[in-house]
């Protein structure tokens, strides 16, 4: 069984080689089992964004004069177990990887700190200017950028003296990233405790308040798969076949048959409808009236980003709940061509800011590609690929829809349809009454 303290880890190959620049930085490797590294294309190159980052380390200094450098390498020496701990792979922290850890703490507090404040403009940040915030939080998100949050809490709580004056660093967070990304804000904030990283916290905070009884499941790592005694899988897509041990393929389990395209499934005669209220996965289909209601979801440059890292992360923890995971399933699964995206966008469920529709098609081509997915039988996925395949196989539907679809859907077909039954039925009352007429009946 996995060590439920890890939290941090690098994303396995088979997810990584489907989109690698999804988990690769813009602007700053943050984890400490990488090498220090920055990144940016700008003419000062990487000297200016070296300087620019050792400039953050230099106010974490200002922020509590009384304390040195040699202040915060001792506290990070007390939690060097802990922070061995919160990673997957083996890490030595020797000295100079406790100053890296440093700068790169320094660095998140100090950016968190003075966007709190409004403080962090062009004036602070000469490299970046405006863009600057745009370009971190995609960066604090990615699974393999992730520092321990009882690292930038330790930062925190020495750096700022006066407590009274802020919130705690997870509210700071939170309101950093609500500028870039929209969630529940009738949920509860997390306690600090709880916390493993930024991505963890994001993660949580857009689960929905009161997720619906078949959420209670969760996504498995490859290596925990075959361990799992629940009764559904999704497997591994262009994975090998056998994920389960010998002795456990005599399970019946229940599979889950991929749903049509957003296309067809209209064509089948299915109506989409955008749903009111935030969460992902708050999806419903109501079979009698043939409407599959899903909530809307506002697409931009790094939607795909944040929403590839959410999915990696459920599959390499195995105590976070799938919710992204099943997500991203549906969605890959209804969304392949540019027709389907045409018909989310009719309906008000997605919304974006790209210049053409087709922009917002990749963002889901291959989005469910090498996830694992295990959940119970009664889950949102399995529920609903199950309605909807029983619905689309329905010869009463697929006739009522090619009704509709071929005689009914040119308003001139109606019109002639209208006219020939009225006259028909006004052939068949003439001829009642000129038979009425004709035996003399009274």
């Amino acid at each position: 069984m996995e060590d439920p303290t890890i939290s941090i880890y690098t994303v396995p190959d088979p997810i990584r080689n489907v989109d690698s620049d999804a988990y690769e930085r813009r602007y700053m490797t943050l984890a400490i089992d990488t090498p220090y590294d920055l990144k940016l294309k700008t003419s000062k190159g990487h000297d200016a964004v070296l300087c620019h980052a050792h400039g953050h380390l230099l106010s974490i200094l200002n922020w509590n004069r009384a304390l040195s450098l040699n202040d915060y390498m001792l506290a990070m020496t007390k939690l060097k177990d802990q922070i061995k701990g919160c990673h997957h792979n083996d890490i030595t922290i020797d000295s100079a990887r406790q100053v890296l850890m440093i700068y790169k703490s320094c660095f998140i507090v100090d950016v968190l700190l003075l966007f709190y404040e409004g403080r962090l403009t062009s004036s602070v940040d000469s490299t970046c200017g405006s863009i600057y915030s745009q370009i971190l939080w995609i960066d604090f998100l990615l699974v393999e950028n992730q520092l321990p949050f009882l690292v930038l809490e330790k930062v925190f709580d020495m750096a700022v003296v006066d407590k009274s004056r802020y919130p705690s660093l997870v509210d700071i967070a939170l309101y950093f990233f609500d500028h870039f990304m929209e969630r529940d804000l009738q949920k509860p904030v997390m306690v600090s405790k709880s916390v493993h990283h930024l991505l963890h916290l994001v993660h949580h905070h857009l689960l929905p308040l009161h997720p619906p009884q078949h959420l209670n499941q969760k996504s498995h790592p490859l290596t925990n798969l075959i361990f799992s005694k629940l009764r559904s899988v999704i497997p591994l897509r262009h994975s090998p076949p056998t994920l389960l041990p010998k002795h456990n393929q005599a399970k019946q389990l229940f599979v889950i048959k991929p749903i049509p395209s957003a296309k067809r499934l209209k064509d089948t005669g299915i109506k989409f409808k955008k749903r009111e209220g935030t969460g992902f996965q708050n999806v419903c289909f109501d079979s009698r009236h043939g409407v599959l209601e899903i909530p809307s979801l506002s697409i931009h440059s790094n939607t795909k980003i944040l929403l590839r890292n959410l999915t990696a992360w459920e599959q390499c923890h195995s105590a976070a709940c799938a919710y992204f995971t099943a997500y991203a399933i549906f969605m890959d699964y209804i969304v392949k061509t540019d027709e389907d995206t045409e018909i989310l966008v009719q309906s008000g469920i997605i919304e974006h800011s790209f210049c053409s529709n087709k922009d917002v098609t990749p963002v889901f081509n291959g989005l469910s590609t090498n996830l694992g997915y295990i959940g119970l039988e009664d889950s949102f996925l399995p529920h609903i690929c199950n309605e909807l395949n029983k619905y689309c196989h329905n010869p009463y539907h697929i006739w009522w829809a090619n009704l509709m679809t071929f005689y009914f859907g040119n308003p001139w077909t109606i019109i002639l349809a209208t006219t020939i039954i009225i006259l028909i039925v006004f052939t068949f009352t003439q001829t009642f009454f000129s038979n009425y007429s004709y035996l003399g009946l009274p």
